[in-house]
Protein backbone atom coordinates (compact mmCIF):
# COMPACT_ATOMS: atom_id res chain seq x y z
CA UNK A 1 0.00 0.00 0.00
CA UNK A 2 1.07 3.05 -1.12
CA UNK A 3 0.84 6.39 1.18
CA UNK A 4 0.84 9.41 -0.32
CA UNK A 5 3.45 12.39 0.68
CA UNK A 6 0.73 14.72 2.77
CA UNK A 7 -0.25 11.58 4.74
CA UNK A 8 3.34 10.58 5.51
CA UNK A 9 3.88 14.00 6.56
CA UNK A 10 0.51 14.44 9.34
CA UNK A 11 1.93 10.89 10.58
CA UNK A 12 5.44 12.24 10.78
CA UNK A 13 3.98 15.44 12.32
CA UNK A 14 1.76 13.54 15.16
CA UNK A 15 4.65 10.91 16.07
CA UNK A 16 7.15 14.22 16.42
CA UNK A 17 3.72 15.94 17.99
CA UNK A 18 3.43 12.42 20.68
CA UNK A 19 6.95 12.30 20.98
CA UNK A 20 7.57 16.27 22.25
CA UNK A 21 4.60 15.71 24.60
CA UNK A 22 5.60 12.86 25.80
CA UNK A 23 8.83 14.52 26.86
CA UNK A 24 7.23 17.65 28.12
CA UNK A 25 4.87 15.44 30.40
CA UNK A 26 8.06 13.35 31.57
CA UNK A 27 9.97 16.89 32.59
CA UNK A 28 6.61 17.98 34.68
CA UNK A 29 5.61 14.89 36.12
CA UNK A 30 8.45 13.00 36.57
CA UNK A 31 10.58 13.55 40.16
CA UNK A 32 13.42 15.26 39.96
CA UNK A 33 16.86 15.01 41.41
CA UNK A 34 17.34 18.10 43.67
CA UNK A 35 19.66 20.75 42.48
CA UNK A 36 22.06 22.59 45.29
CA UNK A 37 22.95 26.52 44.63
CA UNK A 38 25.32 28.05 46.93
CA UNK A 39 25.94 31.62 46.72
CA UNK A 40 28.31 33.74 48.32
CA UNK A 41 29.09 30.41 50.03
CA UNK A 42 33.39 29.99 49.96
CA UNK A 43 34.74 26.53 47.86
CA UNK A 44 35.76 24.95 51.27
CA UNK A 45 32.26 25.63 52.95
CA UNK A 46 30.78 24.48 49.60
CA UNK A 47 33.13 21.15 49.79
CA UNK A 48 32.31 20.67 53.15
CA UNK A 49 28.60 20.51 51.91
CA UNK A 50 29.25 18.21 49.13
CA UNK A 51 31.00 15.72 50.85
CA UNK A 52 28.84 15.47 53.40
CA UNK A 53 25.43 15.07 50.96
CA UNK A 54 27.54 12.69 49.08
CA UNK A 55 28.53 10.63 52.26
CA UNK A 56 24.77 10.46 53.80
CA UNK A 57 22.92 10.22 50.76
CA UNK A 58 22.88 8.27 47.87
CA UNK A 59 20.33 9.76 45.15
CA UNK A 60 22.58 12.18 43.10
CA UNK A 61 21.72 15.60 43.48
CA UNK A 62 22.88 18.47 40.76
CA UNK A 63 24.80 21.69 42.18
CA UNK A 64 24.96 24.97 41.08
CA UNK A 65 28.25 27.50 41.99
CA UNK A 66 26.39 30.75 41.68
CA UNK A 67 28.95 33.70 41.09
CA UNK A 68 29.13 35.94 44.02
CA UNK A 69 29.79 38.98 41.81
CA UNK A 70 26.51 38.96 39.45
CA UNK A 71 23.38 39.82 41.18
CA UNK A 72 21.61 36.22 42.36
CA UNK A 73 17.98 37.04 41.58
CA UNK A 74 19.42 37.11 37.47
CA UNK A 75 20.98 34.05 37.65
CA UNK A 76 18.16 31.91 39.98
CA UNK A 77 15.63 33.10 36.99
CA UNK A 78 17.61 31.33 34.10
CA UNK A 79 19.15 28.78 36.55
CA UNK A 80 17.07 27.36 39.26
CA UNK A 81 17.72 25.07 42.47
CA UNK A 82 15.74 23.87 44.83
CA UNK A 83 18.01 24.40 48.44
CA UNK A 84 20.32 27.23 48.25
CA UNK A 85 23.26 27.75 50.62
CA UNK A 86 24.11 31.20 51.42
CA UNK A 87 24.28 33.60 54.20
CA UNK A 88 20.81 35.07 56.47
CA UNK A 89 20.56 38.85 55.25
CA UNK A 90 18.78 40.90 52.85
CA UNK A 91 18.53 38.08 50.05
CA UNK A 92 17.10 35.42 51.86
CA UNK A 93 14.29 37.88 53.37
CA UNK A 94 13.56 38.79 49.83
CA UNK A 95 13.62 35.33 48.46
CA UNK A 96 10.93 34.80 51.54
CA UNK A 97 8.87 37.50 50.54
CA UNK A 98 8.53 36.56 46.63
CA UNK A 99 8.19 33.14 47.18
CA UNK A 100 5.70 32.15 49.14
CA UNK A 101 6.67 28.34 49.77
CA UNK A 102 10.19 29.09 50.83
CA UNK A 103 11.47 28.03 53.76
CA UNK A 104 14.56 29.95 55.43
CA UNK A 105 16.64 27.00 57.73
CA UNK A 106 19.81 27.81 59.94
CA UNK A 107 21.97 25.50 59.71
CA UNK A 108 23.64 23.19 62.80
CA UNK A 109 27.10 22.35 62.87
CA UNK A 110 28.41 19.99 65.76
CA UNK A 111 31.82 21.70 66.54
CA UNK A 112 32.37 20.41 69.77
CA UNK A 113 32.29 16.60 71.29
CA UNK A 114 32.58 16.97 74.68
CA UNK A 115 33.94 13.31 76.48
CA UNK A 116 33.94 12.53 79.82
CA UNK A 117 33.22 9.87 82.10
CA UNK A 118 31.18 12.28 84.62
CA UNK A 119 27.93 13.27 83.74
CA UNK A 120 27.53 16.36 80.82
CA UNK A 121 25.95 18.99 81.91
CA UNK A 122 23.49 20.32 79.39
CA UNK A 123 25.02 24.07 78.99
CA UNK A 124 28.39 25.70 78.25
CA UNK A 125 28.09 27.75 81.27
CA UNK A 126 27.36 24.28 84.08
CA UNK A 127 30.20 22.59 81.96
CA UNK A 128 32.96 25.58 83.61
CA UNK A 129 31.15 24.97 86.63
CA UNK A 130 31.06 21.13 86.84
CA UNK A 131 34.99 21.58 85.72
CA UNK A 132 35.86 23.13 88.39
CA UNK A 133 33.98 20.52 90.40
CA UNK A 134 36.17 17.92 89.01
CA UNK A 135 39.81 19.51 89.70
CA UNK A 136 42.21 18.13 91.06
CA UNK A 137 45.44 19.58 92.73
CA UNK A 138 48.08 19.39 89.53
CA UNK A 139 45.37 18.27 86.49
CA UNK A 140 43.48 20.57 84.66
CA UNK A 141 39.79 19.46 83.59
CA UNK A 142 39.16 20.83 80.56
CA UNK A 143 41.72 19.65 77.67
CA UNK A 144 41.51 21.45 73.75
CA UNK A 145 43.35 22.30 70.68
CA UNK A 146 43.64 25.99 70.97
CA UNK A 147 46.48 25.83 68.39
CA UNK A 148 43.79 24.83 65.60
CA UNK A 149 42.25 27.95 64.36
CA UNK A 150 38.70 26.47 64.63
CA UNK A 151 38.45 24.90 67.91
CA UNK A 152 39.92 28.20 69.49
CA UNK A 153 37.31 30.19 67.93
CA UNK A 154 34.47 27.62 69.14
CA UNK A 155 35.34 27.72 72.27
CA UNK A 156 35.72 31.51 72.47
CA UNK A 157 32.13 31.81 70.52
CA UNK A 158 30.78 29.14 73.21
CA UNK A 159 32.25 30.89 75.79
CA UNK A 160 30.86 34.85 74.88
CA UNK A 161 27.76 32.93 74.49
CA UNK A 162 27.54 31.98 77.82
CA UNK A 163 28.83 35.51 79.02
CA UNK A 164 26.66 37.49 76.47
CA UNK A 165 24.02 35.64 74.76
CA UNK A 166 23.14 35.52 71.37
CA UNK A 167 23.41 39.39 70.70
CA UNK A 168 26.57 39.66 72.39
CA UNK A 169 28.27 37.05 70.33
CA UNK A 170 26.93 38.66 67.15
CA UNK A 171 28.23 41.55 68.57
CA UNK A 172 31.64 40.45 68.65
CA UNK A 173 30.77 38.87 65.23
CA UNK A 174 30.27 42.26 63.21
CA UNK A 175 32.72 43.99 65.26
CA UNK A 176 35.65 41.61 63.90
CA UNK A 177 34.10 42.35 60.12
CA UNK A 178 34.57 45.90 61.03
CA UNK A 179 38.07 46.21 59.85
CA UNK A 180 38.37 47.71 63.08
CA UNK A 181 41.52 47.67 65.09
CA UNK A 182 41.80 44.80 67.06
CA UNK A 183 42.66 46.47 70.42
CA UNK A 184 39.60 48.62 69.78
CA UNK A 185 37.37 46.08 69.57
CA UNK A 186 38.85 44.75 73.03
CA UNK A 187 37.38 47.27 74.34
CA UNK A 188 34.31 47.32 73.12
CA UNK A 189 30.91 46.06 75.20
CA UNK A 190 29.17 42.89 73.97
CA UNK A 191 26.45 42.85 76.81
CA UNK A 192 26.44 45.11 79.77
CA UNK A 193 30.00 46.18 80.12
CA UNK A 194 31.30 42.72 79.67
CA UNK A 195 33.97 43.16 76.99
CA UNK A 196 36.25 40.67 74.53
CA UNK A 197 38.81 41.26 76.38
CA UNK A 198 37.02 40.63 79.69
CA UNK A 199 35.94 37.35 78.51
CA UNK A 200 40.15 36.31 77.61
CA UNK A 201 40.60 37.82 80.76
CA UNK A 202 38.43 35.25 81.76
CA UNK A 203 39.83 32.59 79.90
CA UNK A 204 43.13 33.18 81.05
CA UNK A 205 42.21 33.29 84.78
CA UNK A 206 40.65 29.88 84.08
CA UNK A 207 44.09 28.32 83.04
CA UNK A 208 45.58 30.42 86.13
CA UNK A 209 42.90 28.62 88.29
CA UNK A 210 43.88 25.07 86.58
CA UNK A 211 40.61 24.27 84.78
CA UNK A 212 41.84 24.05 81.37
CA UNK A 213 45.40 22.87 80.19
CA UNK A 214 48.00 25.24 80.90
CA UNK A 215 49.11 24.00 77.35
CA UNK A 216 45.68 24.59 76.00
CA UNK A 217 47.26 26.97 73.12
CA UNK A 218 49.91 24.71 71.64
CA UNK A 219 48.03 21.53 71.21
CA UNK A 220 46.89 20.60 68.12
CA UNK A 221 44.54 17.68 67.05
CA UNK A 222 46.75 15.04 66.71
CA UNK A 223 48.38 15.80 70.13
CA UNK A 224 44.79 16.59 71.72
CA UNK A 225 43.90 12.55 70.31
CA UNK A 226 46.76 10.96 71.74
CA UNK A 227 45.78 12.52 75.53
CA UNK A 228 42.46 11.90 74.92
CA UNK A 229 43.25 8.00 74.34
CA UNK A 230 45.30 8.34 77.73
CA UNK A 231 42.56 9.82 79.29
CA UNK A 232 44.92 12.62 80.91
CA UNK A 233 41.88 15.07 81.79
CA UNK A 234 38.84 14.86 82.75
CA UNK A 235 36.78 16.69 79.86
CA UNK A 236 38.23 16.66 76.43
CA UNK A 237 36.61 19.38 73.37
CA UNK A 238 37.28 18.10 70.44
CA UNK A 239 35.00 18.20 66.53
CA UNK A 240 32.88 15.44 65.50
CA UNK A 241 34.91 13.63 63.56
CA UNK A 242 38.26 13.22 65.77
CA UNK A 243 35.76 12.34 68.77
CA UNK A 244 34.86 8.74 66.92
CA UNK A 245 38.06 7.52 67.23
CA UNK A 246 38.03 8.07 71.05
CA UNK A 247 36.41 5.23 72.69
CA UNK A 248 37.95 5.73 76.41
CA UNK A 249 35.41 7.80 77.77
CA UNK A 250 31.90 6.40 79.01
CA UNK A 251 29.63 9.89 78.11
CA UNK A 252 29.57 12.03 75.13
CA UNK A 253 27.52 15.02 73.69
CA UNK A 254 27.53 16.99 71.01
CA UNK A 255 27.35 20.76 71.20
CA UNK A 256 25.02 22.20 68.55
CA UNK A 257 25.91 25.37 66.97
CA UNK A 258 24.29 27.79 64.59
CA UNK A 259 25.54 30.28 62.75
CA UNK A 260 24.89 32.73 60.04
CA UNK A 261 24.91 30.31 57.51
CA UNK A 262 21.50 29.10 56.33
CA UNK A 263 19.92 27.49 53.47
CA UNK A 264 16.46 28.31 51.18
CA UNK A 265 14.12 25.63 51.02
CA UNK A 266 12.23 25.99 47.70
CA UNK A 267 9.08 23.89 48.32
CA UNK A 268 7.00 24.49 44.73
CA UNK A 269 10.06 23.50 42.97
CA UNK A 270 8.90 19.52 41.85
CA UNK A 271 11.88 17.51 43.41
CA UNK A 272 11.86 13.80 44.47
CA UNK A 273 10.41 13.63 47.86
CA UNK A 274 12.23 11.09 48.98
CA UNK A 275 15.41 12.32 48.01
CA UNK A 276 14.47 16.45 49.60
CA UNK A 277 13.58 14.39 52.73
CA UNK A 278 16.83 12.54 52.87
CA UNK A 279 18.56 15.96 52.06
CA UNK A 280 16.64 17.78 54.99
CA UNK A 281 17.30 15.13 57.60
CA UNK A 282 21.19 14.73 57.01
CA UNK A 283 21.69 18.96 56.95
CA UNK A 284 18.96 20.60 59.25
CA UNK A 285 18.08 19.52 63.17
CA UNK A 286 14.87 21.19 63.78
CA UNK A 287 14.29 22.65 67.75
CA UNK A 288 11.67 19.44 68.50
CA UNK A 289 14.49 16.76 67.40
CA UNK A 290 17.12 18.80 69.86
CA UNK A 291 17.87 16.51 72.42
CA UNK A 292 19.77 15.90 75.69
CA UNK A 293 22.35 14.70 73.61
CA UNK A 294 23.24 18.57 72.19
CA UNK A 295 24.53 21.32 74.32
CA UNK A 296 21.99 24.13 73.87
CA UNK A 297 24.25 26.61 72.76
CA UNK A 298 23.36 27.71 69.35
CA UNK A 299 25.38 30.47 67.68
CA UNK A 300 29.33 30.55 66.08
CA UNK A 301 30.63 34.09 65.48
CA UNK A 302 33.73 33.76 63.90
CA UNK A 303 32.02 31.64 59.83
CA UNK A 304 34.22 34.14 57.86
CA UNK A 305 36.64 31.73 56.78
CA UNK A 306 39.30 34.16 55.41
CA UNK A 307 39.35 36.13 58.14
CA UNK A 308 39.70 33.13 60.42
CA UNK A 309 42.93 32.79 60.52
CA UNK A 310 43.95 35.90 61.25
CA UNK A 311 41.19 36.44 63.66
CA UNK A 312 42.54 33.26 65.51
CA UNK A 313 46.31 34.85 65.46
CA UNK A 314 45.12 37.58 67.11
CA UNK A 315 43.62 36.25 70.30
CA UNK A 316 46.00 33.98 70.60
CA UNK A 317 48.63 36.27 70.91
CA UNK A 318 46.92 38.71 73.31
CA UNK A 319 46.00 35.51 75.19
CA UNK A 320 49.98 34.53 75.29
CA UNK A 321 51.12 37.95 76.14
CA UNK A 322 48.13 38.66 78.51
CA UNK A 323 48.96 35.37 81.22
Amino acid sequence: MKISPKKLIIICSCAVFLILLAIILALIFWPRIPVIGFYNISEANQSKYVNMLQDSIEDNFGIIPYKSNLPFSKQFNKTKCDILFTYRGELTQNLSEEISDCIVLPLYHEHFTILSDSSIPENFADLINHAKALKKSGTSPICFAGADDYTLLDFISLYAQTRCGTEGVTKLANLFKSGLDFEEILERSLHENVSLKILLNEIIDLKKAQIISPDYLILDKNELETLAVKKQSAIFLMDYPASQKITAFTNKKNAAVCDELCAVIIKNRKINKKSADKFIDTVFVSEEKLSSDFLSIKHLAFEDLEKLSKTAALIRSYLNEAQ
